[in-house]
């Protein structure tokens, strides 16, 4: 069985559902009473219109969910919490400083012993615990991660680097070499032009005898 939460406007303070009253007292509420929503079981609307408090009994099933679903589509989970002997159970819609939605367990008004919450708490804390430890694990993972691209980045820049290098004496060799090869085409020029001069001459002067 699961249960939904619709935020919606202009809601009454109050609503009580009471069918299935051998189940577990559930009431969900907002917690600065400035949130309007319904409780959908399998879809449907339990409360007609949108309230502030619902007041409902939940079946006593080990895998029931509250579903919360906003007006803006953002769908929030919670596992029902069922503590055995239970008077009641209350959740509430709490909005933090960022606007960000949750509902969440209010075991000050829930009619759980203090072995029950005792429980509850210390389970808290391990989740907690958890969450931390998987957060410093994916940092840490990202942190490698991040070098290793540093790295590979650095690698890339340095190859690139000696490519050009390598790139620009080649073609400052090859500027050279072209450079000495017109210097012996110009100077064997020179001694063509001065052997065709002389030639010339000597053909000249035995002309003239």
């Amino acid at each position: 069985m699961g249960f939904s939460v619709l935020q919606a406007q202009d809601c009454a303070e109050g609503f009580n559902h009471e069918a299935n009253a051998d189940g577990i007292p559930v009431h969900i509420y907002s917690e600065n009473n400035d949130e309007c929503f319904q409780v959908l079981i399998k879809s449907q609307p339990l409360n007609p219109d949108p309230a502030k408090n619902v007041y409902f009994y939940a079946a006593k099933q080990a895998q029931t969910k509250i579903v919360v679903k906003l007006s803006n589509g953002e769908l929030l989970e919670k596992n029902f919490f069922d503590a055995g002997n239970m008077g009641n159970v209350a959740y509430y819609i709490d909005k933090n400083k960022k606007g960000k939605y949750s509902l969440k367990l209010s075991l000050k008004n829930s009619g759980a012993s203090q072995a029950a919450k005792d429980e509850f708490a210390a389970k808290q804390k391990e989740e907690e615990a958890a969450r931390k430890a998987k957060k410093e694990a994916d940092d840490k993972r990202w942190d490698a991660e991040s070098a290793e691209r540093s790295a590979r980045m650095k690698e890339s820049v340095k190859l690139d680097s000696e490519i050009e290098r390598e790139k620009r004496e080649a073609e400052e060799a090859k500027k050279a070499e072209e450079a000495k090869e017109a210097k012996k085409a110009e100077e064997a020029k020179k001694i063509a032009d001065a052997k065709k001069a002389e030639e010339e001459a000597q053909k000249a002067k035995q002309a003239q005898n």
